[in-house]
């Protein structure tokens, strides 16, 4: 529970209470604590609540910050108690037209035709990436490293 306490501290930021996939994390989590019984869950109920009083109306479903605290905290939560089934956040990345990469993010990306075909994540190294940036093979065209399961996939998929 403190793990997903601190990964909530996304909330001391203006833009975070503006954001979608904050409001739809702190709905879940206030849908969720009640039935956990897990140390410190009592607290966090009381920490969710008093955030939701916080939440200003949603500005924009998502930014794509480079870190998203919620989709973390909901990560943490699935991997501690499975049985809370946190729900993959509506997040929604609209492609830049006519920019390389079509979404923005900490990536390395070198070309986008077809010459470099080949996209690599090294899931969360980034000393791994930084390495294949030296080596840089012939075909590879973006790498970087993944933030989170459900935010660094979809900008896989869209870049």
């Amino acid at each position: 529970m403190e793990r997903i306490r601190a990964e909530l501290q996304g909330m001391g930021l203006a833009k975070c209470r503006r954001c979608g996939c904050m409001q739809e994390a702190l709905a879940h989590l206030q849908t969720a604590l009640p039935g956990i019984e897990a140390e410190g869950a009592g607290q966090l109920r009381h920490l969710v609540q008093a955030w939701q009083q916080q939440m200003k109306p949603v500005q924009y479903a998502c930014l794509g910050c480079d870190c998203c605290y919620p989709a973390v905290a909901l990560n943490v939560l699935q991997e501690t108690i499975p049985d809370a089934a946190a729900p993959a956040l509506a997040c929604a990345f609209e492609p830049r037209e006519g920019a390389w990469p079509v979404v923005p993010g900490e990536y390395f990306a070198f070309c986008d035709g077809p010459s470099c075909p080949v996209a690599v994540s090294t899931l969360g190294s980034v000393g791994l990436a930084e390495q294949l940036v030296v080596v840089r093979p012939r075909a590879l065209c973006i790498v970087g490293k993944t933030e989170t399961e459900n935010i660094g996939i979809e900008k896989i998929i869209k870049n």
